[in-house]
This record gives structure tokens, C-alpha cells and sequence, in this order.
């Protein structure tokens, strides 16, 4: 039975990484990516662990070894995890040095528990299987609580001043966290749903179906980082951000009011600016700074703004469309400089 759920939930979460590389690149995705790998090692372990007490002597060599291997992810998971946050809520990456530093406690913790039984502070070897020592209880489970809790409240900040689609994605991110953190709670309180299961690897298979329809359904992943999104946010002209496929899945409160269907399940250009969408097709997508004329507001012309969103030479993973009334007789309302980050 342990076995068999370990290897489900080991599934549903590559099933998650699955999607995600198919979503295309985007800059968030490449801290995601790290994450979602350590979550399948510590499942993995779980499975061969539970694999190893089945077949094979019960706290046995085999069994304590993927017991001892399985801390490399619960290490890095809550430092892999504040790191996507604080690429997803910033600038599509990382703060490098802060990361750098906050990597001192897991990476003791992965020594030692490579290091075991031999040391025994982390675990220590009692006869009848692995006991947790005092680096576990002083050090190891208040420091990744804390990165957990760090990254839950760099999310929630995120809501603020965010469009309704930032708003339901990370809803549905902190759902996805509070899973296994939930999970593991219980673990440490000795709770089991079944002998040899782990419940915060349950809560890792819950989180990765609920992140599995946030990139599916949601378009997680694919939006521009929040800090270029920001830069849009009070801009009195209709703003919309569109993936690589030219479908609506941001826009700034000028286009939420103007097209209130536009947070309508990514929907493509064309059914809601045709004109626009049908002179971007004619001029190209993919080339520099493009501007056409169209007749996009009732009553009234537009410059269209195309600035396609990449990072170095790859192709673009997006864009970001500006409608700029113009007055009779007069110029486009000025656009400010995009950095992109």
C-alpha cells in the first residue's frame, strides 16, 4: 500500500513537471523547475524506501539509506520553494546572493544527512531504524518552516495591486503549499493514514494536481515577471500582456475596462480586437517594436504597440500590447521604456 501510494504521488508530480516543460520558457519557470525536481527526489525516496521495508529487512541498510537520502530534499525543498517565490513575485529570477546565503543551514543539513549515522545529530541509528537528533528538531525543522513561511508571505504580498488573474494563480500556489505543509505537520506529530506512508508526500501529489490545473487552466508560469508588469499597472492606455500564441492572459485595469472579457480564460486577440489581431498577423509577430493604426476604441484610432518579451536570442515567450488613443489631430499618449528584466 505505501508503496503503491508513494509511486502515485511520484507520478502526479511528473506529471506536473510534464506540463510545465511544455508550457514553454518563461523566467519564472527556470526556479520552478529545480523545485519541482527535489519535490519527485523526495517522493522518489519515500517509494524506494517504503520498497526497501516490504522486500527487504525492515529497518534495514537499504531502508535507512533512502531514509538518509530523502533529507537532501527536505533540505532544499523550503529554500527551492522561497526562491520561485521570490522569482515569481520579482523579476522573473532569484536574488542570487540572498539565495547564496540562505543555503548555509540546508547545505549542513544535506552533510549531515550523508554524513549519518555516524555523526548522530541529524539522525542516529537506534538498533530498530533512524532516530531524528537534535540538529533535526533545533536547527533543521525551524529553519525550513521559516523559508516556508517567508515564501507563503512574499506570495500573499504579491495579491496586492495584482489583476485578478496574478490574484487566482497565486491562490492557487499557496493552496498547492499549504498541502504538504500540512503533510508534514503531521508526520511529526506520528499521525499515519496508513503504516509506512508519508502524508507530506500525499500533500506533494494534492499540490502538484493543483498546480497541474494552474498551468493548464490558469496559464501559470507564463505570465512576465511582476516587477516588468508593474511598470504598466497605472498607465492610463489599455495595456494587455499575450503569451507566444497571442492569447490575452494579463492586462492592466485601462484594458480591464475596456475589455472586461479579457480575463476570460486566455482568450485569443482575435475574438476580442480583430482588427488588431489581423494587422499583427499581416505585419508578423515575432520582428521588433511593431505600430499599426486600427480602429480598436469606439469612435476613436489607436497606434498598436507590440514589444515582444525574450530573454537573450530565444524566441519570444510573449508580449505586451499597448492601445494608444489618439486624439483628433494629435500624437499617441507616450509609452514608457520597457527593461526588460
Amino acid at each position: 500500500m505505501a508503496v503503491a501510494a508513494h509511486a502515485l504521488a511520484l507520478l502526479l508530480v511528473l506529471t506536473l513537471c510534464w506540463h510545465v516543460a511544455r508550457a514553454g520558457h518563461t523566467p519564472a519557470r527556470g526556479a520552478f523547475v529545480p523545485f519541482m525536481v527535489l519535490v519527485a527526489w523526495w517522493s522518489a525516496c519515500a517509494m524506494l524506501g517504503a520498497a526497501a521495508q516490504t522486500w527487504g529487512t525492515p529497518g534495514g541498510e537499504w531502508a535507512q539509506r533512502w531514509e538518509r537520502l530523502g533529507y537532501v530534499s527536505a533540505a532544499l525543498v523550503p529554500l527551492a520553494w522561497f526562491a520561485f517565490v521570490d522569482a515569481f513575485v520579482g523579476r522573473g529570477k532569484p536574488r542570487w546572493p540572498l539565495v547564496a546565503a540562505l543555503a548555509l543551514i540546508p547545505l549542513a543539513t544535506v552533510a549531515l544527512a550523508l554524513l549519518e549515522p555516524r555523526v548522530g545529530w541529524l539522525l542516529h541509528d537506534t538498533g530498530a531504524g533512524l532516530s531524528r537528533g537534535p540538529w533535526f528538531w533545533a536547527v533543521h525543522v525551524p529553519y525550513g518552516y521559516a523559508l516556508l513561511l517567508l515564501g507563503g508571505l512574499l506570495a500573499w504580498r504579491s495579491r496586492r495591486d495584482s489583476s485578478s488573474t496574478v490574484r487566482r494563480q497565486v491562490r492557487l500556489l499557496l493552496i498547492a503549499a499549504a498541502l504538504p505543509l500540512a503533510g508534514n505537520l503531521l508526520d511529526l506529530g506520528g499521525a499515519r493514514l496508513w503504516p509506512g506512508i508519508e502524508i507530506t508526500v500525499v500533500g506533494f501529489a494534492a499540490g502538484a494536481v493543483a498546480l497541474t490545473f494552474a498551468v493548464v487552466q490558469q496559464h501559470f508560469l507564463r505570465l512576465p515577471p511582476s516587477a516588468y508588469r508593474r511598470r504598466y499597472a497605472s498607465l492610463g492606455d489599455p495595456v494587455l500582456f499575450l503569451d507566444a500564441d497571442l492569447r490575452i492572459i494579463d492586462r492592466n485595469d485601462a484594458a480591464a475596462r475596456l475589455l472586461p472579457s479579457s480575463d476570460d480564460g486566455a482568450p485569443p486577440l482575435g475574438r476580442l480586437l480583430p482588427s488588431v489581431a489581423a494587422a499583427l498577423h499581416t505585419l508578423g509577430a515575432s520582428g521588433g517594436r511593431l505600430e499599426v493604426h486600427a480602429p480598436t476604441l469606439p469612435g476613436r484610432r489607436a497606434d498598436v504597440e507590440l514589444i515582444p518579451l525574450r530573454e537573450g536570442t530565444r524566441a519570444p515567450y510573449g508580449f505586451v500590447l499597448t492601445l494608444r488613443p489618439l486624439e483628433v489631430g494629435g500624437a499617441a499618449t507616450p509609452v514608457p521604456e520597457p527593461q526588460l528584466p
